[in-house]
């Protein structure tokens, strides 16, 4: 049978992954469209399942009905030419539309009540809608109720298991005590005049529950600047391992919330949306549900005080369990069996008990305990199987001898007692006689050996014979770096690695790192790396890459958490000192004053970087210090530090996050700044550009190095340009803020509209206070002159003390005072 399944979300990987690993095992073959949302097509990689994308999507009402059209479109072209002989989705208008227009059948599954649209679009063109038992919809003879959740396809205890070592990658102890808190993005169209929790029960549940334990934020937009510390930064294939593990979720989703419910962590959900699904896990005591913020905090606290919170959580998932189906090996038969499987549960509907749990949970639970070292032993040997040859393996193909559950062993082809449990579920037994450490290693390509063989073949080091101290530190340094992409890279990266970089690079890598070097511009030279490592050395300067982030971000996803980067860049001041050393010093100006123009200013103007990339290939581009450190930091890393080798800056950095993915980064004259506003509102400010690009997210990295100055900025800051120092001297950078004056995020005088860093800076009486004021174009310490940061908090609190007794008379009084500041003591901005 040909399927052609249409992703419309990440959870919908999740619902169809098994299903669809199942289906091919008896031979069935799937085409998959995705949407480009959020993380789904990371998941789709990380099961290997192939795709074609149809894009986004819109956020706006009018986008997701134009964009109905367009996805219609797409769909139409695939499936004419792959000719499926039946439609899959979970709710799909375009899957519903295209199999209308090629006359075939289009089944959905659906458990949202509220997606009034996607119903209204998808429904009248669809022939089966499946859903379950507890969904309070009635949609006529097309629908079949299956007694389960479609969180079960892949949170049954059949397919899910959790892996502990996931902790460590979020810095988690074991019994240590966190939190999962779940922020939606509101664009859903069943999101429309919905709400969930605003910002400040957002901030006193983080700033409450943070004495209990650790915070972690899940979150499908950005975050504000404030709660990015707390931004949870793992893999998308990992996040059931954290949930599973949680102590609490507290969050505005619903598929995260009920997931909760299938693995046995409490939840609070928070959203004016509801479905019978979570009302009926709340039915069962797995989660708590509110319609806004009211009583989150009190519920929260309360169950905290409950004794064995956690077991008492996994009673009740077990009841649930014996009251529900193994909903994957349903729609397995029911699709098989298509139609005729419709038409037995039209008319039998108790027929699916058959795919109950308490059928194997009684007979086969004993049967997987006394086997249980057999499954520890036989998962050791295919997680050694999948270091040798970088595959990758879900949760669902690892074993825990420490845990209670245990799923199918699809992938790694161990016998499963499970399988005899009258689903005729198959197991692929190819390689059950077949030790997976006696693989071939022989066919593995070039990089496959140098990359994941234990024991690579050594190399000619080409070291002279008379051995100087830095020659063995060299050799030492050399020894380490046995992992290369390659035979080319190889020569050429011994040849360039002098022993000032070696010892560099020495200071800040371990030995049983195991790094990999390489000199490249090419991130698909990254990119071929099939399990992720320690510490990647680029030896190639990053003025000769084309796409700077996308290297960085490849580079980001290629390393474990807490991974080190080490890499170079010629910068303004090198390439300026390069010139005058070697070009006669009449001609040293002019000739760096061209280059500077033609390979800074062109590639960043939008008309004549059309001609310059074809030209130079984006190669040997002027790049800053301040710029090359906030891209990596806009990358997910944090800044270790830097260091002049050669006449050129080698960067240390390590990954702590995911990248920002940056997708409109501004380089132009005129920027917009975020500031905390009235009420603590996150307001636009702008500015005429006064610091290097990126410069934005050093905000944390100048704050930690570098201390204030008299005027409240940081002193040395080498994010300022030349000409920004000029700008800031006469105060010409702050003109377009009379823009922020008129629209009224502005007043004439008043405390200053500051970054969210900077804010946070402030101890909480005076940022609490602080918001209740609007901020002003012109600050109260140009008129007091305060010297350190501490005087710069006391004279605004002298300012807002009298404001609050004379307002117009306190602003007066402080404006005409700066004004005498500044044209007779000569203050200036900078």
């Amino acid at each position: 049978m040909k399927i052609f399944i249409d992703i419309g979300h990440p959870a919908h990987v999740h619902y169809f992954r098994n299903f669809i690993t199942l289906m091919r095992q008896k031979g069935h073959d799937f085409f998959i469209t995705a949407r480009n949302k959020e993380v789904a097509i990371p998941l789709l990689k990380h099961y290997s399942l192939q795709y074609k994308s149809r894009g986004q999507g819109k956020k706006s009402l009018l986008g997701k009905l134009i964009y109905i059209v367009q996805g219609d479109n797409v769909l139409y072209k695939y499936a004419k030419k792959y000719q499926p002989d039946l439609f899959l989705s979970f709710g799909s208008p375009y899957a519903a539309h295209v199999s209308k227009l090629l006359g075939k059948h289009h089944i959905a599954f659906n458990d949202s009540e509220n997606a009034k649209l996607e119903h209204t679009m998808c429904l009248p063109f669809t022939n089966t809608i499946l859903t379950p038992s507890c969904f309070y919809k009635n949609f006529g003879k097309k629908q079949i109720f299956f007694d389960g959740y479609m969180e079960l396809c892949y949170l049954h205890p059949k397919w899910f298991s959790p892996n502990p070592a996931t902790l460590q990658s979020i810095d988690i102890k074991k019994d240590q005590k966190y939190f999962i808190f779940r922020y939606v993005s509101w664009n859903a169209s069943h999101d429309f005049m919905q709400n969930g929790l605003n910002y400040e029960m957002k901030k006193k549940l983080i700033f409450e529950l943070s004495k209990y334990g650790k915070v972690l934020i899940s979150s499908e937009g950005e975050l504000p600047d404030e709660m990015k510390k707390y931004h949870l930064n793992i893999s998308p294939e990992k996040m059931h391992d954290v949930l599973h593990y949680a102590t609490m979720f507290i969050g505005e989703g619903a598929t995260m919330a009920s997931e909760c419910a299938m693995i046995g962590t409490p939840a609070l959900y928070i959203n004016s949306i509801s479905a019978g699904t979570l009302k009926e896990q709340e039915n069962y005591g797995l989660l708590y549900g509110f319609r806004n913020s009211n009583g989150v905090l009190e519920k929260a606290v309360e169950l905290l005080d409950t004794p064995n919170l956690k077991k008492e959580w996994q009673k009740r998932r077990q009841d649930m369990l014996a009251d529900k189906i193994d909903v994957t090996a349903f729609m397995v038969w029911f699709i098989e069996n298509y139609p005729n499987s419709k038409k037995i549960m039209n008319e039998n509907p108790e027929y699916q008990n058959k795919f109950k749990s308490n059928l194997w949970s009684g007979v086969y639970a004993n049967k997987m305990n006394m086997n249980k070292k057999l499954y520890y032993n036989a998962s050791m040997i295919s997680r050694k199987a999948n270091v040798l040859t970088g595959s990758n393996s879900g949760s669902g193909n690892n074993f825990y001898e420490d845990d209670n559950s245990y799923p199918l062993a699809l992938e790694s082809g161990f016998e499963n007692p499970l399988t005899n449990n009258g689903y005729d579920i198959p197991v692929n037994k190819n390689f059950i006689s077949k030790n997976p450490l006696d693989a071939d290693t022989n066919n593995l390509s070039v990089n496959q050996q140098l990359i994941y063989n234990y024991n690579p073949p050594k190399v000619e080091q080409n070291i002279p014979k008379n051995k100087t101290s830095n020659h063995l530190l060299f050799e030492r340094i050399y020894n380490i770096f046995f992992k290369l992409l390659d035979d080319d890279v190889r020569t050429v990266a011994v040849r360039d690695l002098d022993p000032a970089l070696a010892f560099y690079i020495f200071k800040h890598i371990k030995e049983n790192d195991n790094p990999v070097i390489n000199k490249t511009n090419l991130r698909t030279h990254i990119e071929v790396l099939k399990n992720k490592v320690h510490s990647i050395i680029n030896i190639h300067k990053i003025n000769d890459i084309r796409y700077i982030n996308k290297f960085f971000e490849s580079v980001n996803s290629k390393l474990v958490q807490g991974g080190i980067f080490i890499g170079n860049v010629e910068t303004f001041n090198q390439r300026k000192k390069r010139i005058f050393e070697k070009v006669p010093a009449i001609l040293a100006f002019p000739f760096y004053a061209v280059d500077f123009v033609f390979k800074r200013a062109l590639p960043k103007i939008c008309v004549t970087k059309k001609l310059y990339y074809p030209i130079t290939n984006g190669k040997n581009r002027l790049i800053s210090l301040a710029e090359t450190l906030g891209r990596l930091v806009s990358c997910g890393f944090e800044i270790i530090g830097y260091e002049e080798i050669n006449k050129q800056i080698y960067f240390t950095a390590k990954r702590i996050k995911e990248p920002a993915y940056d997708k409109d980064p501004s380089f132009g004259f005129f920027i917009k700044l975020k500031r905390v506003g009235k009420n603590g509102k996150i307001i636009n400010v702008y500015k005429f550009r006064t610091m290097h690009p990126f410069s934005e997210y050093l905000q944390e990295f100048i704050c930690k190095y570098n201390h204030l100055k008299d005027s409240g900025k940081f002193n040395g800051d080498f994010r300022v340009t030349h000409w920004g120092k000029l700008l800031r001297k006469y105060w010409l950078d702050e003109l377009p803020m009379i823009w922020n004056l008129l629209k009224g995020d502005l007043k004439l005088f008043g405390v200053r509209p500051i970054s969210v860093h900077y804010y946070n800076m402030y101890d909480e009486a005076i940022r609490k206070r602080r918001i209740n004021y609007k901020p002003g174009l012109i600050p109260p310490y140009f008129a007091d002159m305060p010297k350190t940061f501490e005087e710069i908090l006391d004279s605004e609190r002298r300012y807002l003390d009298s404001y609050d007794e004379h307002p117009f008379k306190t602003d007066w009084k402080y404006f005409w005072k700066v004004m005498y500041n500044i044209f007779f003591k000569h203050v200036t901005g900078g």
